[in-house]
């Protein structure tokens, strides 16, 4: 994984505070990278759950 695609996951993480469901699914259909693609969905499966129970 490189620096960038680094930096991607970890947005997709953080981005609970300000776009949780935006930047994690643009992230998954804009990267090409798999390893980044898995981390995108996880990241937006850990926004979706807690939505779903409030």
């Amino acid at each position: 994984m490189t620096r960038n695609n680094a930096l991607i996951s970890s947005i997709c993480y953080f981005s609970v505070f300000f776009a949780p469901l935006i930047l994690p699914i643009a992230a998954y259909f804009i990267t090409d990278d798999q390893e980044t693609k898995k981390h995108a969905m996880r990241s937006l499966i850990s926004h979706i759950i807690p939505f779903i129970s409030v």
